[in-house]
Formats: C-alpha cells, structure tokens, sequence
C-alpha cells in the first residue's frame, strides 16, 4: 500500500501557518506598568498645606506639602544667635580688652602709684626718726615692707594694662575658633531640619494619590503623596519559551493597543525564571503557555508620557 507520510508532512506546514500568522498578527500580550515614587516626610508632625493635588502634573522641586515648622523656626534662630555670640567672643579675644575696661585697669594703676608714693614718704620719714632713735628697727622693718609691697602692686597692675592691650594668647583663639566652627554648623543642621519641612518633588512626574489632607499627623517614613514619573512608565509582556533565547536588553520592538498609540520601545529586562501564563485577563489563549516575563520603556518621553498602567498591549518585534 503508499505510504501517506510524505502527504502528512507536506499538509504539516499548511496546518500551523494559519496559527502561527494569527499570533504574529495578535503580537505578545502585556500591558503597562508604573514604578510609582512614594514621598514621605523624614520627620513626624502636622500637615499644614497640600500643594499636590490628583492627577494634576508636579513638576521636580515643586512643593507637595508642607508640615509645621515653629519649632524648627526657632531651633534656627537659637543657632544663629549661637554663632553670633561665639564670633563676637572671638573678635573681642583677637582685637584685646574693650576701652571700657582699659580705663577701669588705668585707674587701678593711678591708685596703686599713688599708694606707693605715700608708703614711700612715710619709708623716708621713719628712717630719719629711726637714726634719731625714734623708733625702733622692728618698726623701720614693717614701713619698708608696705613700701615694697605698695611698689610690687604698681608692677602688677602696669603687668595687667600691657596684656589687656594685647590680643589673646593664640591657643585660647584657637579654641574659640572651634566653638565658633561649631555653632555655624549646628545652625546649617538646624537649617536643613527647616527646609525639610518643605517637601518638594524628587522629579517630574504625574500625583497618582494623595494619602493625608491638611490637619492630620503623619509619621516619619509614611507615604503622603504617590508620585509617577513618565520615564518610570513601562511595557511589560510575556515571551514564548522558544523566542526567549533571541532577546536581550536593547532589543526594539513595536508595542500597540486599543487605546494606546503605536509607538517604539526598547527591552531593559527579561526575566530569569519561566512562567507558565501571564496574567489571565489579557490572555486566555496563552495560559497553557510556558514565557519569560520581559520589560520595555518607550523610545521616546512623550510616549511614554500617554501610557497609563493597566492598559492592555501587544508587542511586535521589528
């Protein structure tokens, strides 16, 4: 009898071009995906202001919201006098006494001349009345010693006016300058404490949710606006088993749907491990199939400006 075996084989071909041209002509099934930015603030307290409002566009270091900032306020205008107060000490250490004080030593000066010229009157008087015995040599002692403690004051005090006219020792600057260096940067920190009561956006982007309004606490860490960037839009799809091995970052492909424009894109990421369906309501056709999830960003910003995650696609390669 013939054989029927080149007929089946030849009939093969013919049976799974049909197929093959359907999926081909369906493209990949995907949709699109957001890696959406959620900004918090670093500290705990009152919102006071929300500058961000839903599905209105922010633009980068635009205010979001704002929280209460009295304290902060303050924490900056104590630090400021902090550095106020040390660079005045330091100038005083550097120029030497005030002129206040020099006349205060100046008079202490005129005193102690003055006592001493009297001690020295009366040294000279009681040594006459000592050779005239008059007194005795255990007297003559003590006059001389109020002399020469009168005439050692007048040193110390001369002593003090020379040094007042003096800037500080350097070592005692040297250590002012610190406390100085110090206080400035606490007043910096009390600073960048303030403006980040302010928070501003990280980039351009769309607000996707507001969690807080006005008037409400929130803690440090927790999100209060949801934020997405255009540049963070992107395709994601699943590739059959047998065209995964052909694809690598930078491959183009063409990507279309039902309410997205076609536009150009470009694979960032294929994914290491298989999966065995994508999700079902894209595709109920391919559940049975074994694919590698893949990601694409569109070639161009205002593309990916349009796309809305959750939208369906189909991936074609160029």
């Amino acid at each position: 009898m013939r054989s029927l075996l080149p007929y089946c084989f030849s009939v093969l071909p013919l049976f799974f071009l049909p197929a093959c041209e359907q999926e081909g002509d369906a493209g990949l099934p995907g949709y699109v995906e957001g890696d959406y930015i959620y900004v918090s603030a670093e500290a705990s307290g009152t919102i006071t202001s929300i500058a961000a409002a839903k599905g209105a566009p922010a633009a980068a270091a635009g205010i979001l919201f704002t929280l209460d900032d009295e304290a902060e306020k303050l924490a900056v205008q104590k630090a400021e006098q902090a550095v106020a107060e040390a660079g005045a000490r330091l100038a005083d250490m550097r120029s030497g006494k005030r002129a206040e004080e020099m006349a205060v030593i100046e008079e202490e000066l005129k005193r102690a001349e003055a006592e001493a010229s009297s001690a020295s009157s009366t040294l000279a008087r009681y040594e006459r009345f000592f050779k005239q015995g008059g007194i005795s040599r255990q007297e003559l002692e003590t006059y001389r010693l109020n002399a020469a403690r009168a005439s050692n004051a007048v040193e110390e005090v001369k002593k003090q006016l020379l040094a007042a006219g003096l800037p500080s020792r350097e070592k005692q600057a040297e250590a002012q300058e610190a406390l100085l260096r110090s206080a400035e940067i606490a007043s910096e920190e009390a600073k960048i404490i303030l403006a980040k009561r302010t928070v501003l956006a990280p980039a351009d982007g769309t607000v996707t949710n507001v969690y807080y309004h006005a008037g409400e606490w929130v803690q440090p860490g927790a999100p209060v606006v949801q934020l997405l960037p255009a540049e963070n839009r992107k395709v994601r799809f699943f590739v059959p088993e047998y065209l995964a091995g052909d694809l690598h970052p930078g491959t183009a492909v063409h990507v279309s749907g039902d309410s997205v424009a076609p536009f150009d894109a470009r694979i960032t990421y294929i994914s290491d491990n298989a999966e065995y369906t994508p999700p079902v309501i894209y595709s109920k056709e391919h559940r049975s199939q074994l694919s590698f999830m893949a990601e694409a960003i569109p070639a161009s910003p205002d593309d990916a400006a349009r796309l809305r995650p959750g939208q369906p696609v189909s991936v074609r390669f160029r």
